[in-house]
């Protein structure tokens, strides 16, 4: 199990470097998630959830199936403000990747 895992994250690998850009690139301040929900909840759409939607706390809800077991993802999707650009190698929300580092 564990090897065909890291098989599909491998196969993957070119697509999830862009999703994540992709995230990285949206500004989600706190209070502000408003489009990052949007695009997550798009996300869950064009991969084939069956339910995607954001609910009245703002949070992304996806449903895939309608079994007896349940998992259930949380992470956060807010930033901290960047108040302090001068120390960053590249521009906070810039989502560069480089020498295969994002």
């Amino acid at each position: 199990m564990k090897e065909k895992l890291f098989n599909a994250v491998e196969n993957e690998k070119g697509n999830l470097f862009e999703l994540i850009q992709r995230l990285v690139q949206i500004k989600s301040y706190s209070g502000e998630e408003k489009e990052i929900v949007e695009f997550i909840v798009s996300k869950m759409k064009e991969y084939g959830f069956d339910e995607a939607y954001h609910d009245s706390f703002g949070n992304a809800i996806g449903k895939i199936g309608n079994g007896p077991v349940k998992i259930m993802y949380d992470a956060h999707i807010d930033t901290v403000r960047v108040t302090e650009t001068e120390n960053w190698v590249h521009p906070p929300f810039a989502g560069i990747i480089e020498n295969g580092k994002l």
